[in-house]
């Protein structure tokens, strides 16, 4: 298999599920001593569906007293001392039960801070920054409310045969999809005990094997399924016709629907109808007709999240499916380095750091062994931005050696930005495009140090604060830092902000956040990139064109694995965005190439011709 077909999927998960599922456990990927099936497995048959909840530990209000140099803070019942260096405000909790870092500003007169929580069980090992504010209720006292980010995992296992005896299974898990590398062929039973024989997705002349171990409970109806390396075993209960599951799209719709206008919320957005904003309503019912109606009987069938529009600055259309809501976040995967890019538009802005910064210059100590590379030492913030470094990085090609799997399935190194700083160069600067993940997080972390702040603290304070988000959460190295590169969680209408602040060039409602005429210099082609299907490349944003009753409409928009999309159209006003869990399959672009043009611009072209 070659490295390049794990890319973009959030690196470091990719490489602990192919070593997951290649045999470094005592549960997967090791053949068994073969069984005879003396008990039928018919009574298999179905779908089986099992979820764990695996935090968070600690939650809810975070209470922070004292003055000068002697703080306590308290939360799920601890109480701790503080410690206050250098106007940082800083705890831990014991067991390994997360931190927490903040400034007073004096400009809020808030406690701003990050929550760390502990390793996520659905984050294969990594951590996440939750950004938390505590408000002053009475002198040197703070409060806030923390929500970090949910740790559940769902698994779905779809066993069916046809007519003719032959076997249909798949094993399908929302949050990252590990169920796509496995081919299950068989079943074999001996009594209670149950096998799932099969190969790895690539490897098409494998003998089958035991792939996957569990035990079938008759007397209620469980099939409990043990997956090493994420959380174990997992009791699958069969769904009945009719049952409410985030399975489907929605259980209790049938395919029924019809149109209905977003709510308002304290949260920025301005809502409006589909008609006031010049879009028909018939092209839009029918997309979510289509998503409701979309069978789930097979690994690749497609799986939307979610479905938003904005036009003319307005959110005309929120639609969610397979049990999200506007309050749960998503992992957008590489969509997250276009936010990157666009931090560090808003760095550039505030007058903190230039496009010809020097990279190895805001990284002292960090440059390899020996002399530094005259390239090297030419490398510049622009550079990152537009995927021209010239380090030996490229995602797409399994010998890079600065390719995200690599870098994040090393351990020496737990600083990603070092790593890739101690490469050696194989371009100049400026001169070959290639996709570096960890090249747009290191952009990220030059920004960072430009400003004195961490990685989400720049975010928080140039980004979020302004554009008026709810809780998101940053993941981290191993080091303990944000990594810029991909995996951000925030909300679906949070990440709409971000398309919609490009169309009106860096401002949001009438505030400006990046300079004048940045979102134009992000937007415009500066190289092409894509190993299969090549497109125009900005800072940190993808480029692509549409046609539509005869004429041709640009597009910029953010990419991130599984189908999740900002898509912006600056003739039309228009953005959208896309959640979706179809990581590694070729169905994820299916909303961007089809469904935009065939429902969403045939809405505004209708919508058009009614006026």
């Amino acid at each position: 298999m070659k490295t390049a077909t794990m890319n973009r999927r959030g690196g470091l998960r990719a490489v602990l599920l192919l070593a997951l599922l290649t045999g470094h456990s005592s549960a997967l990927g090791q053949a068994e001593p073969e069984a005879s099936p003396i008990t039928s497995t018919s009574e298999l048959m179905g779908i089986w569906a099992g979820v764990k909840n695996f935090g968070p530990r600690v939650q809810g209000p975070l209470t922070i007293e004292g003055h000068g140099a002697s703080w306590v803070a308290e939360i799920a019942g601890f109480r701790v001392p503080m410690t206050f260096r250098e106007g940082i405000l800083s705890f831990q909790l014991p067991g390994d039960g997360g931190s927490f870092r903040g400034r007073l500003e004096s400009s809020t007169g808030a406690l701003h801070g990050q929550w760390i929580q502990p390793d996520l069980v659905s984050g294969f090992g990594q951590r996440f920054s939750t950004p938390l504010t505590l408000r002053s209720v009475a002198p040197g006292r703070f409060r806030g409310i923390l929500h970090p980010l949910g740790d559940s995992i769902h698994v779905y296992l779809v066993l069916e045969e046809d007519n003719d005896g032959a076997l249909h299974a798949y094993l399908r898990n929302p949050e990252s999809n590990f169920g796509r590398i496995l081919n299950i062929t068989e079943i074999r039973r001996l009594d209670e005990a149950v096998e799932l024989w099969g190969s790895l997705a690539w490897e098409s002349e494998a003998e089958p094997r035991s792939i996957l171990r569990g035990i079938y409970h008759s007397d209620g109806d469980i099939l409990s399924i043990f997956i090493d390396g994420v959380g174990g075993t997992y009791d699958l209960r069969r769904l009945q016709d009719g049952a409410v599951s985030p399975f489907f799209p929605r259980s209790w719709a049938h395919g029924a629907y019809r149109y209905r206008p977003p709510s308002p919320l304290e949260d920025g957005w301005q809502t409006a109808t589909l008609g006031s904003a010049g879009m028909a309503e018939g092209p839009m019912e029918d997309l979510v007709r289509k998503i409701l109606t979309t069978p789930m009987d097979a690994i690749d069938a497609p799986h939307i999240n979610a479905v938003l529009i904005a036009r003319h600055g307005k959110l005309v259309f929120e639609e969610y499916f397979h049990g999200f809501s506007r309050d749960r976040p998503h992992d957008v995967r590489s969509a997250s380095k276009s936010l990157t890019a666009t931090l560090a538009g808003a760095a550039i802005h505030r007058g903190r750091i230039t496009l010809d910064a020097k990279v190895y210059a805001a990284f002292p100590g960090a440059q390899p062994p020996g002399d530094l590379d005259p390239r090297a030492a030419r490398m510049t913030l622009e550079h990152l931005l537009t995927m021209t470094s010239g380090l030996a990085c490229d995602d797409w090609d399994g010998d890079s050696p600065g390719g995200e799997d690599r870098v994040q399935g090393q351990r020496d190194e737990p600083d990603w930005h070092r790593f890739l700083l101690r490469l050696p160069m194989v371009h100049e600067p400026g001169t070959h495009p290639a996709y570096c993940s960890v090249g747009m997080s290191l952009a990220g972390a030059m920004v960072a140090r430009s400003t004195g702040l961490s990685i989400p603290e720049a975010f928080d304070r140039y980004l979020a604060r302004p554009l008026a988000m709810s809780t998101y959460h940053t993941n981290l190295m191993p080091n303990g830092q944000a990594y810029g590169g991909g995996g951000l969680r925030l909300t679906a209408r949070d990440f709409l902000k971000f398309g919609q602040l490009m169309l009106d060039d860096g401002a949001w409602h009438g505030r400006r956040i990046l300079p004048q005429g940045w979102a134009q210099q992000a937007t415009q082609k500066r190289y092409t990139l894509g190993h299969r299907r090549p497109e125009g490349y900005g800072y940190g944003w993808w480029l692509m064109e549409y046609q539509q009753g005869g004429r041709t409409l640009e597009a910029f928009y953010a990419g991130g694995n599984g189908g999740n999309y900002i898509i912006g159209i600056p003739e039309l006003d228009l953005v959208v965005v896309f959640f979706a869990s179809n990581y590694s399959q070729s169905v994820q672009h299916e909303t961007k190439y089809q469904d935009v043009p065939d429902f969403i611009l045939r809405s505004v072209l209708l919508g058009a011709r009614e006026e």
